[in-house]
């Protein structure tokens, strides 16, 4: 059923500037623009920087070269960005296909790779394949580039980015027949409330990776290798805050706004910027002790609004969901 709403105006500020024109808004309506807004953009944006690793990759292995593996390099830390900012909240074609094991199976498996490489494990083992896999054959021990002159660890480098590159770009073919799908009312709320939860799964595992970080230390981070762990912390934060609606009429906060809860949606987009705030600090820091413990003390903040507030506003269903970006 159509519901007639005062939508309202907001600029990334978070300063509500009033009210916009009466529209007739549908729950299809959000479910749509979610995908369009925020979905859409990431996907192209994942299949476009792993193309561009494919490439910068096929070029190492024609012509090695010092700066050509640095260049590889930052193509690597450019679509592992990309993706925990599309994969970092996994729902749609990313939960359905189950991308995040095909992408960025994690903790890496150096054994696993290497006996991939000569043959003797099956090549398409997901613990052997994917970003992390690609990030190891990047950042090899001892003198990379001599190791990637090998032609069998180079033709496997080339091998696995193209893999990337073929999940990305079916992620993004089905986001895109997402966006273009009709939705009963039914359907629609069905797959908001689908969205709640995987947001809640995502900040969830956004804690438990600082929390590891802060007791254990980040030798088993993902991006360790490279020094990234840092980087792609703050790039699920924005997956969480992109999805949670900057500026409102899109994501959570749109939801919330459409049951006319513009206090809640004001408080739920303000907490999840402290989240992307802090993280963008921490990845800054030299000693990021004090910093990890003041995310998680923000991610505790939004994840007990989330599950009070903003559930009881839009009378969302909880329940579990391992999705966590992992």
């Amino acid at each position: 059923m159509v519901k007639i709403k005062q939508w309202l105006g907001v600029v990334v500020s978070l300063s509500f500037a009033g009210y916009v024109q009466a529209e007739a808004i549908t729950a299809a309506d959000l479910v749509q623009a979610q995908a369009k807004t925020v979905f859409i953009p990431a996907a192209e944006r994942f299949a476009s920087q792993s193309t561009a690793l494919q490439t910068a990759s096929e070029t190492l292995c024609q012509q090695p070269s010092a700066a050509q593996l640095q260049q590889t390099r930052l193509r690597w830390q450019d679509a592992a960005t990309a993706w925990f900012r599309l994969g970092g909240v996994q729902a749609g074609p990313v939960l359905q296909r189950k991308s995040a094991r095909q992408v960025f199976f994690h903790p890496t498996r150096p054994a696993r790779i290497e006996a991939a490489i000569v043959g003797e494990e099956d090549g398409e083992s997901v613990a052997a394949r994917g970003l992390p896999a690609v990030e190891y054959l990047l950042w090899q021990d001892g003198d990379t580039l001599a190791t990637l002159k090998q032609s069998a660890r180079c033709a496997y480098l080339v091998r696995i980015t193209q893999d990337v590159v073929t999940e990305a770009k079916a992620i993004q073919q089905e986001w895109q027949q997402e966006a273009s799908r009709t939705y009963s009312e039914a359907d629609a709320l069905a797959r908001l409330n689908e969205t709640f939860n995987v947001t809640l799964a995502a900040v969830d595992g956004l804690d438990k990776k600082l929390d590891k970080a802060l007791h254990s230390g980040q030798k088993s981070a993902e991006g360790v290798r490279s020094g990234s762990s840092r980087l792609l912390w703050e790039a699920q934060a924005e997956a969480i805050n992109a999805l949670v609606g900057v500026p409102l009429g899109k994501g959570l906060a749109g939801w919330v706004t459409w049951q006319d809860q513009f206090t809640v949606a004001r408080e739920l987009v303000s907490r999840s910027q402290d989240v992307c705030h802090v993280l963008h600090t921490l990845n800054r820091q030299r000693t990021p002790k004090e910093g990890l413990q003041a995310a998680k003390d923000k991610l505790a903040a939004l994840r007990s609004y989330l599950d009070d507030q903003v559930a009881r506003a839009v009378n969302a269903s909880v329940s579990f969901n391992d999705a966590d970006g992992d």
